[in-house]
């Protein structure tokens, strides 16, 4: 009997042992890995907490410890996320969100010899790990210290979220300063501006503002605050939300360099361009975001402007053409001299009264002209066309400003006179026996604020009117339909003598609709006139609402696992039950 006794305790208990098993012993052995792993590695953090009253005593201070890792930062970001724990002042509830239980530190002590407390807090990871540690006041120790930090004799212990190991361990041992701010890691970049077709130039005096990446959308992209000025700034840390009155704008310097120091590693910036200078003054790169990129030590960001040409010159198929020369004149009809421009750009001419009266394009059709005087007036005829194609006999006309940039005045569709700083497109054609009567139109897209910043992406149907209707013009037995490059240009072509309308059917972003139909027409000549500006103006973009939220809770690859053992121990406690039930049958049935 004592035998059957004995069988009937050990099924009952061996499946009860396992369960014991699988729902503690688990969790001590992980929590044994966690804090002590046999091969790991040693690091210790040695916090420095000024002293401001000497009593020759420790206040006694303490310090609560959590580990995160990188998927713990908001957005990536150190100093985002220590502020973000700052602000929490129940201990419970940073439990419960890192899914860590915070660690009280020994408390603090006095080194009379640096005239300083400190709290030595000693870690272990395993080799080549990367943890993150915040490192946060007690509510203890706060409490205990409230009337000494109240009356000025003792301060509040700044939040730290320290990365481990860190570049400025010495022996695996890295010293914080609690007075100060959180320790970041940063680093400094620099943003060069350079000539697109000759890097040696240096552009100086282009303004940019520095952005940190927060989204794909680029909505919630945040303005860096920063300071300083001529080329050289400095991260200056905020706790408040910034605007741009708040930042001064970054510009070149004479080297055509920007450089920010002291930038938190982790996220991804960017610079976008507000304003060219000089003969670059075209903001081909205003308010474009430039490349993503993370600070390094020695990164360098370079970004290219593309100078003004005078003029650009092709066929009517848009072949560039080569070797057309032209003569330039002053209002009062004196003949201006060049000579090719060998050190300021490296390419083009410039003003000279000992050089040649003739400019001439290059392999792209372009001529650039530098150190042009200020004045009105200006203009230029073609001397001589290339093999092949009639000669122009057009006189354009050009003004230059104080900086030496060219510019043209048109009238947009409601005719009124628009400041253009663009190259004046000019078409030679190759002679025929008998002209169609077909021609086409240039236009040009701009904002209505600022005619420099040219519009992207804005889409036109083309129209005629017959009778008291408008009717949709076909082309390959589709609507006519363009749409505006990156300079805002786009043309009609191979349309009978007559008039036309474009009706806008989409415009790009925060720009708004102009339903108005725009009128215009086609001759012999239309297609070498001077680019018709159309103007958007833009229009209240309604704000996006916040989308980050609570984090709901982790999911643990040892969850499923204890469900599976678990299950496993009531199959087997109802096993043995079954066991010792079939022995008590046969027991009364012998």
């Amino acid at each position: 009997m004592k035998r059957e006794y004995k069988s009937r305790i050990l099924a009952l208990l061996l499946p009860v042992l396992m369960l014991v098993h699988i729902l503690f012993l688990p969790k001590i052995s992980v929590a044994a890995k966690e804090s002590s792993p046999a091969d790991g590695e040693k690091y210790t953090i040695r916090l420095l907490i000024d002293v401001l009253e000497k009593t020759g005593k420790s206040s006694k201070r303490t310090v609560k410890i959590w580990k995160l890792s990188k998927e713990n930062l908001i957005q990536g970001d150190i100093l985002k996320t220590a502020k973000h724990f700052d602000e929490i002042d129940d201990e419970d509830k940073i439990d419960a969100e890192l899914k860590y239980k915070g660690q009280l530190s020994k408390e603090s002590v006095l080194d009379e010899t640096i005239s300083k407390e400190v709290i030595e807090i000693p870690l272990v990871q395993e080799k080549g790990e990367k943890s993150y540690y915040l490192i946060k006041e007690s509510k203890e120790s706060l409490a205990r210290m409230a009337k000494r930090i109240e009356s000025g004799k003792s301060q509040k212990l700044v939040t730290n979220l320290v990365e481990i190991p860190n570049k400025n361990m010495k022996d695996g041992l890295l010293a914080i300063s609690m007075k100060s701010e959180m320790e970041v890691p940063s680093k400094k970049i620099t943003l060069i501006k350079t000539d697109s077709r000759n890097e040696a130039v240096r552009l100086d005096k282009v303004s940019f503002r520095l952005y940190k990446k927060v989204d794909d959308t680029g909505l919630k992209d945040e303005l860096v605050s920063v300071e300083g000025s001529a080329g050289v700034y400095k991260y200056k840390p905020t706790a408040d939300k910034i605007t741009e009155a708040y930042v001064p704008v970054l510009k070149t310097n004479t080297d055509g360099k920007i450089e920010v120091s002291d930038l938190p590693e982790g996220p991804s910036y960017y610079f976008k361009e507000i304003k060219a200078s000089g003969e670059y003054d075209n903001n081909k790169n205003a308010n474009i975001k430039g490349e993503d990129f993370t600070v390094e030590d020695g990164k360098e960001v370079r970004v290219k402007n593309e100078r003004i040409p005078f003029t650009k010159k092709t066929d009517d198929n848009g072949k560039a053409l080569e070797g057309v020369v032209f003569e330039v004149y002053t209002k009062e009809g004196k003949k201006l001299n060049f000579s090719k421009d060998t050190k300021k750009y490296g390419y083009g001419y410039l003003l000279d009264e000992k050089g040649s009266p003739e400019v001439v394009t290059d392999k792209d059709g372009l001529i650039f002209l530098g150190d042009m005087k200020k004045g009105e007036g200006y203009y230029f005829l073609e001397k001589e066309a290339p093999a092949g194609y009639e000669k122009s006999s057009q006189k354009y006309e050009f003004n230059v400003d104080e900086n030496g940039v060219i510019y043209y005045t048109q009238k947009d569709e409601n005719g009124n006179e628009v400041k253009v700083q663009d190259f004046l497109h000019i078409i030679n054609v190759k002679p025929k026996g008998k002209k169609e009567e077909k021609g086409g139109r240039k236009f040009v897209k701009v904002d209505a604020d600022d005619t420099r910043v040219k519009i992207k992406g804005a889409k036109f149907k083309l129209s005629q009117k017959l009778g008291d209707k408008f009717v949709d013009v076909e082309k390959d037995g589709k609507k006519y339909v363009v749409e505006s490059d990156e300079n805002g240009r786009f043309e009609v072509r191979d349309l009978k003598f007559g008039t036309y309308y474009l009706k806008e059917i989409s415009v790009p972003g925060e720009y708004v609709i102009d339903n108005s139909p725009i009128e215009f027409e086609i001759n012999g000549s239309s297609l070498a006139e001077a680019e018709l500006v159309i103007t958007n103006k833009k229009g209240k973009v309604p704000p996006t609402p916040p989308t980050r939220g609570p984090r709901g809770p982790l999911v643990k690859t040892g969850d499923i696992r204890i469900l599976v053992f678990f299950a496993t121990g009531l199959i087997l406690i109802a096993s043995g039950f079954a066991i010792v039930r079939n022995q008590d049958m046969k027991v009364k049935r012998a």
